[in-house]
C-alpha cells in the first residue's frame, strides 16, 4: 500500500471517529443516558454546548500548534481526547465524569481536522492532493454508516439489557485509541514550511495578521462555512425530531442518520469532480440539490419512502461540500493550510452555534416544518457565496511578485 493511500486512510479514520462518533454519537444515544442519569432536556442541551465549547477551544489551539509542531501532535491528540472521553462516557456512574467525557470528546474534531491540510501538502504532490482531502473529509459519512446500526443494535438487539450503549461507546473509544496510535506512526512531526512568496535565498515569507484570514479573497469561503455550519447543526438537531412528529417509529431516527451517511460516499469523488468541472460549478449544484432535500423532509407524513429518498439525497449533496470547503481553503489559504482552515472550521462552529437557536426559535414561533423551509431558502440563497475564479486543484500557481494569497 502505498504512503499516500495510507495517508488517505488514516486521516479517513480520524475523522471517522471524531465526529462520526465523539462529536454525533452523544446525540444518538440522548435517550439513553437521560435515563441512566435522569438529566433534564436543558442539561442535556448544556452539556451538549459545553462540548462545542471545546471543540471551538481545540480549533483555535489547532491553528498555533500545527503551524509550530506540524500535523502530528494535534491528530494524535485529538484522537487521543476521543478515545479517553467516550472511555469516560463509557464507564460513568453518575453525570460528571460523563459530562468530561463529553466535553473530552467533544474536542476531538477541533485537533484533527485541520491538520490533514499540511500533511496532505507535505506528503502527496500537488495533482492528487484533492483525492486524497476529498477521502480524508469524507470520514464523516462512514462514522455515521457505523453509529446508526449500532444504535439499532443497543436498542433492540442481543445487547439490550440497558447496558447496551456502554458497549458502545467502549468500542468507539477503542477505535479512536488504535487510530491515534495509526497517526502517531503515519504523520509528519514537523512544521509546513511553505509560504507564497520566495525570497532571493529562498526562505517565505510568512503572513498570519487579520489581514491574511480577512480578505477579498477569504470572505465568501468564511461566509459559506458559516451557512454550512448553520444549516448542518440545525439538520442534526431537528431531523430526527421532525420525522418522529410525522408519526414514523423510534427506529426511523438511527435509519435516517444511517442513510445520510452511506449517501455521503460521494464525498471521495468531490476532488476527482472540481478536477473535471471546477469547484464554483460542483458547490452550486451541490448546495441546489441539499436544498431540496431539506424542503422535501418537511414535507413527510406518515412516509418512509419520502425520508428515505430525503435521507440519502442530503447525504449525497452534503458530505461532498466539507470536501470542497477543503480544496477552496486550500487555494485560499496555500501558503499555510491548516492554519488557514483552522479559521474555515471556526466560521463553521459559530454557525453551528447559531443555527439551532435561530432556526429552533422560528420553529417555535411557527412551526419545524416552517423552520424546514427556511433552511432549505438560505441553503438555496447561500449559493451566491461561490469562488470568484475557477478553482480546479488544491495548488495554485502563485507569481514570483504575488503578494497576495492567490485563490
Amino acid at each position: 500500500m502505498s504512503k499516500t493511500t495510507r495517508l488517505a486512510l488514516a486521516g479517513l479514520a480520524a475523522i471517522a471517529v471524531a465526529y462520526g462518533f465523539a462529536r454525533y454519537g452523544y446525540g444518538l444515544f440522548v435517550p439513553a443516558f437521560r435515563e441512566e442519569f435522569g438529566l433534564s432536556t436543558a442539561t442535556v442541551g448544556l452539556i451538549s454546548s459545553a462540548g462545542y465549547a471545546a471543540y471551538l477551544s481545540a480549533m483555535v489551539l489547532t491553528g498555533f500548534l500545527a503551524g509550530r509542531t506540524g500535523p502530528r501532535l494535534p491528530v494524535v491528540t485529538g484522537t487521543v481526547c476521543a478515545g479517553t472521553g467516550m472511555l469516560l462516557i463509557a464507564t460513568a456512574q453518575s453525570a460528571l465524569p460523563l459530562v468530561v467525557g463529553v466535553v473530552l470528546a467533544g474536542s476531538s474534531p477541533g485537533f484533527c481536522w485541520a491538520p490533514f491540510s499540511d500533511a496532505v501538502a507535505m506528503l502527496v504532490e500537488g495533482e492528487r492532493q484533492g483525492r486524497v482531502l476529498s477521502v480524508v473529509s469524507t470520514g464523516t459519512t462512514f462514522g455515521l454508516a457505523v453509529a446508526g446500526p449500532v444504535v439499532l443494535l443497543t436498542a433492540t438487539g442481543s445487547f439490550s439489557d440497558g447496558l447496551g450503549w456502554r458497549y458502545a461507546w467502549a468500542a468507539f473509544a477503542v477505535a479512536a485509541l488504535l487510530v491515534a496510535l495509526w497517526n502517531a506512526r503515519l504523520l509528519p512531526g514537523e512544521p509546513y514550511r511553505k509560504a507564497s512568496v520566495e525570497t532571493g535565498n529562498g526562505e517565505g515569507v510568512s503572513r498570519t495578521g487579520i489581514g491574511w484570514f480577512l480578505c477579498r479573497r477569504s470572505a465568501p469561503l468564511l461566509g459559506q462555512a458559516f451557512t454550512y455550519g448553520l444549516i448542518a447543526a440545525f439538520y442534526y438537531t431537528y431531523a430526527v425530531d421532525l420525522v418522529r412528529r410525522s408519526g414514523l417509529a423510534e427506529a426511523w431516527g438511527p435509519v435516517l442518520w444511517s442513510l445520510v451517511g452511506v449517501a455521503g460516499v460521494t464525498g471521495v469523488l468531490s476532488g476527482d469532480a472540481v478536477s473535471r468541472f471546477g469547484l464554483k460549478n460542483c458547490l452550486t449544484a451541490c448546495l441546489g440539490v441539499l436544498a431540496v432535500s431539506i424542503g422535501a423532509l418537511s414535507l413527510t407524513e406518515d412516509s418512509g419512502l419520502l425520508v428515505i429518498v430525503c435521507a440519502l439525497v442530503f447525504g449525497a449533496s452534503y458530505m461532498p461540500i466539507s470536501a470542497l470547503l477543503v480544496v477552496w481553503s486550500g487555494n485560499v489559504f496555500h501558503e499555510r493550510p491548516a492554519t488557514g482552515f483552522s479559521a474555515v472550521l471556526f466560521s463553521l462552529a459559530l454557525g453551528s452555534i447559531v443555527g439551532p437557536a435561530i432556526l429552533g426559535a422560528v420553529a417555535g414561533i411557527f412551526d419545524l416544518r416552517v423552520a424546514f423551509w427556511c433552511a432549505a431558502a438560505l441553503t438555496a440563497v447561500s449559493i451566491a457565496l461561490s469562488p470568484s475564479s475557477d478553482i480546479r486543484g488544491t495548488a495554485p500557481k502563485v507569481p514570483a511578485d504575488s503578494t497576495e494569497p492567490a485563490a
